[in-house]
């Protein structure tokens, strides 16, 4: 699912206006509402849940980038060797 957040733009007067029926709108919907002050875009209002879920990505995502950096700058390691080392420091 592809989510365009300039669907849902809402002016910051508004925002203070109806923040308890913007955030149930966005509880409800998981649709971000992007916040603009003088016509410009200044925050992003965006549900816990899916939020949480992005930065549980983010994570995955850096992980899986620093193991190519250490893959291609030959920080590895055999399988023999780590379960030797595994074997060595559990006994």
């Amino acid at each position: 699912m592809e989510l365009d957040i300039m669907q849902n733009i809402q002016p910051i007067s508004a925002f203070r206006n109806q923040a308890a029926k913007i955030v149930a709108q966005v509880r409800k919907t998981k649709t971000p509402v992007l916040i603009t002050q003088r016509g410009r875009s200044v925050a992003v209002l965006v549900d816990a849940e899916a939020y949480q879920k992005q930065l549980d990505k983010l994570e995955l995502l850096s992980a899986i980038i620093r193991g190519e950096e250490d893959i291609k700058a030959g920080r590895i390691h055999t399988h023999a060797d780590v379960m030797k080392d595994l074997e060595q420091w559990l006994k």
